[in-house]
């Protein structure tokens, strides 16, 4: 006799497949903070939409990309132009600007919301996409930016 836990199965809604809850994409709204269906049959869903409808354009206009990362930091468009009218309509790292708004990002504190989404309160600022990746990499650690650019500076050519 197989015993599962509940806590680290779920059920598939469209294969009805007991699956374990790695198998199944994050959502907030979900049951336990998973999609419905698992992967495998989301990528069935996702290849037969496209066989469905394939006028429909893949590449999301400009203005959507901007509202779905606003929404994924819980901020407003207003507040994202706000702000990037309050920086300069340039980076608050490196200070360049990024023509359209297309390369910028939302840098939230990963010490508040890991991952890709947050609160919306612990927003920092807007970024380049190389500065956000940059101080991504490197943890968001203070200490570690710090040396990063003592190194840099003292290394510097006259």
């Amino acid at each position: 006799m197989v015993v599962y836990h509940v806590d680290t199965f779920l059920k598939c809604s469209r294969c009805d497949g007991l699956k374990p809850i790695e198998s199944f994409g994050t959502r907030k709204e979900g049951t336990k903070g998973r999609r419905s269906r698992c992967r495998d049959c989301e990528r069935e869903v996702a290849i037969e939409y496209r066989e469905r409808t394939p006028h429909v354009p893949i590449v999301r206009s400009p203005e959507a990309k901007l509202a779905r990362q606003c929404q994924r930091h819980n901020v407003t468009v207003d507040w994202f132009q706000l702000q990037l009218s309050i920086q300069g309509d340039a980076c608050a790292i490196c200070h360049r600007g990024e023509g359209n708004g297309k390369n910028f990002a939302i840098d939230h504190d990963h010490s508040c919301c890991p991952g890709q989404f947050s609160c919306g309160m612990c927003v920092r600022g807007i970024l380049c996409r190389k500065c956000n990746t940059a101080i991504g990499l490197m943890g968001d650690d203070y200490g570690t930016l710090a040396s990063a650019a003592h190194y840099v500076n003292r290394r510097r050519r006259e």
